[in-house]
């Protein structure tokens, strides 16, 4: 994050507008499942407005904000018996962020076809799992991809800290602490790099 600080980019507030969309996510998750009614409204009113920022930032964003909004349309289809308003009510707001989105569609087209012949990500089944593996420690994805020792202390760094997280969810399920955040960060995590691993391979 201080890397990307000196850089007039989009990533440090998609960092920062995806966390708050999944946050107002899970609360709104959290207040359905409690029946807690004020709860509800705030919490979707609030993961709507971080949800349609998300996107407009960068399609990074965007294919990750569209998982978070399948787990929880998801949810509310499986809750309509409990709970048929808190399914309308996200339906609209889905509707509202549909709409709101339709101005940029253009310029999304636009891009996709701009990279259609070629992007400056290679995939290579060496060096790309190492700088996936190591990434917030070496900066930036780099086209230019050198094993040197920077590169060697960024991916010990990175798998002793993947090792901590594990040690440490392994940890917290033993003493029976409730998971559920974790599990789904996990999942939108993984499935928003499946999709984009798929989309750069479709166009490199």
């Amino acid at each position: 994050m201080t890397a990307y600080s000196q850089e007039i980019r989009m990533y440090s507030w998609s960092f920062l507008i995806i966390t708050l969309t999944a946050i107002y996510a899970y609360r709104f998750y959290k207040s359905v499942s409690e029946n807690d009614e004020k709860a509800k409204i705030k919490n979707l009113v609030l993961f709507g407005i971080f949800s349609i920022c998300s996107c407009y930032i960068h399609y990074y964003a965007l294919i990750t904000t569209c998982l978070i909004n399948l787990l929880l349309l998801i949810f509310v289809i499986k809750n309509r018996k409990q709970d048929k308003k808190a399914l309308r009510n996200f339906l609209i707001v889905a509707a509202v962020q549909v709409i709101l989105y339709i101005p940029w569609l253009l310029y999304l087209l636009g891009q996709i076809v701009h990279v259609h012949n070629g992007f400056w990500i290679a995939l290579d089944p060496i060096s790309t799992p190492v700088e996936l593996l190591s990434f917030q420690f070496r900066r930036q994805l780099d086209s230019n991809f050198v094993f040197d020792a920077h590169t060697i202390i960024a991916l010990i760094s990175s798998v002793l800290l993947y090792i901590y997280l594990g040690f440490r969810t392994y940890k917290y399920k033993k003493e029976k602490t409730n998971l559920e955040p974790v599990k789904l960060s996990f999942r939108v995590y993984v499935r928003s790099n499946r999709l984009n691993a798929t989309y750069f391979s479709n166009y490199i």
